[in-house]
């Protein structure tokens, strides 16, 4: 699933708090020198619209209110999760390969496509030459959890040309459902090419969880959920406490196997998994069509991701 929420300077304290050291785009890199970890004083001051390395504000209107920037939070199935939690490290490792460059896939993407908050001479808006984001991957969640996300942290800011000024995000607001159907597309795509044969159950909004994990075990790993679900509401990291392991007796039962191989039989049988190809045009128009009579580009990622369990590459779904 995808999470979006806009953050301000403030947050730097959350993302370098040593989980993870983070990694900036290449979009920072190349507008604005970042690369490597992303360090706190010169995250907070491209948050605030500043050059990370004179402090110097970059936009014209340096005292005009602005959002600072956007949260983007790839998250992995939960069961998918449960997996890497009891996986080898050498197993953990291709998973946590195949979540990243899915997301780096939706990524690019949506780089591809940057608008700055500025018009050009034709009345169109400007095209931004690259996305500044930082990206912290994480494995628990705030109960300690096994819980595979990954952080985007984009930047309201990019340069057309000698231009800088805000960008638009009603690329990731507007179509987040999309972008999550695309992330789970490329998440299952890139497992396969590494060799995991999994079986999905999939869901009309292209998200998918594995069949071999049982129910119980995602609830019972799963206590944010229920705190929101009884709450209305999701709780602060600090009060989210892991309650039960899903491991423990009466937590679901499922232990995991702790060798899990890519190529060890896990899954589907061989030519029972429909994958892309010529068939799957016409899956997705029978799934489009018998629920309504138009739709939007999202709704057609939607129903791709829902009926190819072997996932594609963002760029050629989106092709």
């Amino acid at each position: 699933m995808l999470i979006v929420s806009g953050v301000g300077p403030g947050v730097v304290r959350y993302f370098l708090d040593g989980r993870d050291p983070g990694a900036w785009s290449g979009g920072a890199t190349a507008l604005l020198g970042l690369s490597g970890n992303p360090g706190r004083v010169e995250l907070r001051r491209v948050l605030q619209g500043r050059d990370p390395m004179t402090g110097l504000h970059l936009t014209e209107h340096p005292g005009r209110r602005r959002r600072a920037g956007w949260d983007l939070v790839f998250s992995a199935p939960k069961s998918l999760s449960l997996v890497v939690s009891r996986a080898t490290p050498l197993s953990a490792q291709t998973l946590h390969e195949a979540h990243t460059t899915a997301v780096e896939d939706v990524m690019r993407h949506l780089e591809g496509r940057l608008l700055l908050h500025r018009r050009s001479d034709d009345g169109g808006f400007l095209r931004a030459d690259g996305l500044i984001a930082a990206t912290f991957r994480h494995s628990q969640n705030g109960a300690a959890e096994p819980h595979l996300h990954s952080h985007v942290l984009i930047v309201n800011l990019s340069r057309s040309g000698d231009t800088w000024g805000c960008v638009r995000g009603s690329e990731w607001f507007v179509d987040r459902t999309a972008l999550a159907a695309l992330y789970h597309l490329g998440l299952r795509h890139h497992l396969t090419q590494r060799g995991w044969t999994l079986d999905w159950h999939l869901r009309p909004d292209g998200l998918a969880d594995l069949a071999e994990v049982p129910t119980a075990a995602v609830r019972a790993a799963s206590t944010r959920s229920r705190l929101a679900v009884s709450t209305g509401r999701f709780a602060a990291p600090s009060t989210g406490r892991r309650d039960q392991d899903p491991a423990a007796p009466g937590g679901g039962g499922w232990v995991g196997d702790p060798v899990l191989l890519p190529g060890s039989g896990i899954g589907l049988m061989p030519g029972t998994r429909p994958g892309p190809g010529p068939d799957l045009e016409r899956r997705v128009a029978l799934r489009l069509s018998t629920r309504r009579s138009d739709f939007r580009l999202a709704d057609v990622v939607m129903a791709m991701a829902s009926s190819c369990p072997a996932g594609l590459r963002a760029q050629d779904a989106l092709a």
